[in-house]
């Protein structure tokens, strides 16, 4: 692939002020509507006027192998990192293509001190991140949503003890829809009742976290195989995550009839 001219701004820049290498910037993210403030490790990297994101971690890499589940959690991290940086760049004028969609990961090699760089390719990461930010929503229509008065105080008394019936309570929650993921039994005492509705539903939560991002833009689990076998046109910002969908499923019907 060619490399990607420089940018005017840096044609036209003093050489002293060009930085190849940012220590601890502050990055902005909008998160529905709102900015969420990012502060990475070591950020960008600039060659020809491209910028590299770089996360530096401190899982080995054994053999030229790492953990699978903590090179896809850097990844993710990283992934965010390159869309706030793309947003700082287009609120300055600039073009947000001028971040590289590929992550440099700084790493231990083997079980020695000495840094390993490996280049990863971010873009299924950056896609999936991208539709879950646009699909999220601000905070005054969700709660404009809900019927008016509606709460889930437990009403407690002097002892600290919840005196609101179960039956109310149960109505209030089923007013809000359920966003459960696998993670939640780890830290909510609702984790249980989300599950079950996100079951009944059928939704992709239930499948788990990276199923969840890698599917990013698809809620329910009946979704995704119509788009798997073909029998759902895809919109037009699921036109990636439908071919994958269908080459899996074409693997899959040929494996078993192979069997």
């Amino acid at each position: 692939m060619p490399t990607p001219a420089p940018p005017s701004w840096k044609q036209h820049a003093p050489p002293r002020s060009v930085r190849t290498l940012l220590d601890h910037p502050l990055l902005q993210l909008t998160v529905a509507g709102h900015p969420v403030y990012l502060e990475p490790d070591v950020v960008a990297f600039q060659v020809d006027g491209v910028f590299h994101i770089i996360e530096i971690k401190s899982f080995a890499v054994l053999d030229g192998r790492a953990d699978p589940a903590k090179v896809a959690a850097a990844v993710t991290q990283a992934a965010a990192y390159v869309l706030a940086l793309r947003e700082l760049l287009e609120t300055e004028g600039l073009d947000g293509d001028n971040v590289s969609h590929n992550i440099i990961l700084i790493t231990p090699r083997n079980f020695s001190r000495t840094p390993t760089a490996s280049i990863v390719d971010a873009r299924k990461k950056i896609a999936a991140l991208t539709r879950q930010l646009n699909r999220l929503t601000r905070i005054e229509p969700l709660l404009n949503a809900l019927p008016p008065h509606t709460t889930f105080d437990l009403a407690l008394d002097r002892d600290k003890r919840p005196t609101r019936d179960a039956k109310d309570l149960t109505a209030a929650l089923q007013t809000a829809p359920a966003r459960y993921t696998p993670t939640c039994r780890h830290f909510c005492d609702l984790a249980y009742v989300c599950r079950s509705e996100a079951r009944d539903e059928g939704l992709i939560d239930v499948l788990g976290g990276d199923i969840r991002d890698d599917l990013g833009g698809v809620d329910h689990i009946s979704t995704a195989l119509r788009l798997a076998d073909d029998t759902r046109r895809p919109a037009p910002d699921q036109a990636d995550l439908a071919a994958a969908l269908r080459h899996a499923h074409a693997v899959r019907t040929y494996l078993r009839e192979s069997a």
